[in-house]
């Protein structure tokens, strides 16, 4: 005989009343006595609500009343008679050990999915992207950049064919199949001072954007030429196109790699935007170095010259936006970096 104090709430009225609940396992029934009455149900009509906590445990009846007790020890009794083996929320509340390494366990592998397998998951999209979207991407980004950030540039005719003539021969060391065009503008909107001056950057067509505030930068043509394969550098890994559909999120990242129209439009309208806010990480921006520091160590040029430049662009700006190099690793790192592939050349 299974027996335990509860308060009992009739299913027509609010107001409960003290009984003495008694559970018959041979005639499997429950029985309540109260002050004036007795009820009794059949067992398999009860259910009873998982324990949590010290809380009061509930026991609903088939009438649509209910009975509420505290006493967990004769309740769990109760539950292996009616083959409920114990509430599955008081299972984990007494498990907070395991349930914790548990939860940290799923926030781990959610992180390990953002810091590896996004970016892996983006790498493959990137590569059935349609030649046609890298096209319209490239459009919209540019028309975006000359509206917002950019005006026309005032370098001399002379000068811009002289930096294409060594942005042609970086494309050629590159060998990349794609198409590769470089693109002068000034670094700031017509009739404003304020604009992302000193920059450069690489579109997912194939476009390099640089401006005339870094050229000016450049005091010597091995650092231009530096920026030059930097820029190279992210078109050739697609830096600019996997950073869009990483930050696009994870439903245009399936329709793209399932090759979805909604999600390849999604991924035009939004890259613009995309494109002219977001940085690379530093693991694109070491990979560009990399190509940038190669390229100037084969072509015989100084493989220090892009760390140069970017340490006196780091100078020129103190503690204002940092524009070009705020995601990039730290200029001085970048320039010993350089040293040390110089010191051990490539076979």
């Amino acid at each position: 005989m299974i027996e335990f104090a509860a308060r009992y709430f009739a299913g027509d009225r609010p107001v409960a009343e003290d009984v003495i609940a008694r559970v018959d396992e041979e005639l499997y029934q429950l029985t309540i006595t109260g002050a004036g009455f007795r009820q009794s149900f059949p067992l398999e009509g009860l259910e009873m609500e998982s324990r949590l906590g010290n809380t009061p445990r509930v026991v609903a009846l088939p009438t649509g009343g209910r009975l509420e007790s505290t006493d967990h020890r004769v309740l769990a009794q109760l539950e292996r008679v009616l083959g409920d083996g114990g509430g599955w929320l008081h299972a984990l509340e007494s498990q907070r050990g395991p349930v914790m390494v548990a939860l940290a366990s799923v926030m781990l592998l959610l992180a390990g999915f953002v810091w590896q397998g996004l970016p892996a998951l983006a790498w493959g999209a990137s590569k059935v992207v349609p030649p046609s979207y890298d096209q319209q991407i490239g459009r919209a980004a540019l028309a975006f950049l000359d509206r917002e950030w950019l005006s026309p540039s005032e370098l001399p005719d002379g000068q811009r064919e002289r930096i294409r003539d060594l942005f042609d021969e970086v494309v050629a060391y590159a060998a990349e199949p794609r198409a590769m065009e470089l693109l002068f503008r000034a670094g700031h909107p017509v009739d404003e001072e304020e604009g992302i001056g000193a920059n450069a950057l690489a579109l997912p067509s194939g476009v390099v954007v640089i401006t005339d505030e870094m050229v000016a930068m450049a005091q010597t043509e091995d650092e231009l030429v530096g920026v030059l394969a930097h820029e190279v550098g992210h078109v050739i890994h697609r830096h600019s196109l996997r950073g869009v559909i990483q930050s696009a999120g994870i439903t245009v990242l399936v329709g793209v790699l399932t090759g979805d129209a909604a999600g390849m439009n999604v991924l035009v309208e939004t890259a613009p935007a995309v494109l002219a806010n977001a940085a690379y990480s530093r693991r694109f921006e070491t990979a560009a170095d990399d190509f940038a520091t190669a390229y100037l160590i084969d072509t015989g040029r100084d493989p220090v010259a892009l760390g140069t430049l970017l340490v006196r662009l780091e100078e020129s700006l103190g503690g204002a936006d940092m524009g070009y190099l705020s995601s990039h690793p730290p200029a001085a790192r970048r320039a010993a970096r350089s040293s040390a592939r110089e010191a051990t050349p490539n076979p």
